[in-house]
């Protein structure tokens, strides 16, 4: 038996602009670029397995999964800011 519950990314997304961004099912499709029942499917899974989380106080990993990025993002080790910089220069961390 696994100490950890997997979620995929889009578990992940569908989590963060539903209840996070507040945005609605139809909405939150149309960013994921996925119809509203696939939405729904997603976020549905999600939540079995956030529950199933809670319940046996496993932990919460976050995997890959179909997967685009728009740009390239860097995470600060200093301070763990999320940023992105462009192609042609050196990522540093403008928070720190």
């Amino acid at each position: 038996m696994s100490d950890h519950i997997s979620l995929q990314y889009e578990e992940y997304e569908a989590l963060r602009l539903a209840d996070y961004e507040n945005l609605s099912h139809a909405e939150a499709a149309e960013k994921m670029n996925v119809s509203r029942p696939t939405f729904t499917r997603i976020y549905e899974k999600l939540r079995k397995k956030l529950a199933r989380a809670f319940v046996e106080g496993k932990t919460i990993l976050i995997e890959g999964g179909n997967v685009e990025f728009d740009k390239q993002w860097f995470r600060c080790t200093s301070c763990h800011t999320v940023f992105h910089v462009s192609e042609e220069h050196k990522p540093v961390c403008t928070s720190c």
